[in-house]
């Protein structure tokens, strides 16, 4: 594999009931191929957040982690893909 290529950093949303520990083997695969792998801990988990709620917390950790030109890859649980295609303004 081709390690001398640029990488966006990864950031891992968990879904519903689940904390970014979920993303432990993941995370630590990703590392070891070259990425820098970012999880953030979403709140409350369990269902009672509305969407916009869940939404700023994503985009307040993404503004305080990385600079605004930062190109970002984004991977998330089949729950929260919707939030992130609908909420977020900068999501593709």
């Amino acid at each position: 594999m081709n390690r001398n290529f640029s990488r966006n950093p990864v950031l891992l949303i968990h879904g519903i009931f689940r904390k970014s520990g979920i993303f432990y083997k993941m995370s630590a695969y990703l590392t070891q191929l070259g990425w820098s792998v970012y999880t953030l801990n979403l709140s409350p988990h369990w269902g009672n957040a509305s969407i916009d709620e869940l939404a700023l917390q994503i985009a307040d950790y993404i503004d305080k982690t990385f600079a605004p030109e930062q190109h970002l890859d984004i991977a998330t649980a089949k729950a929260v893909k919707p939030l992130c295609e609908a909420r977020l303004p900068w999501h593709p």
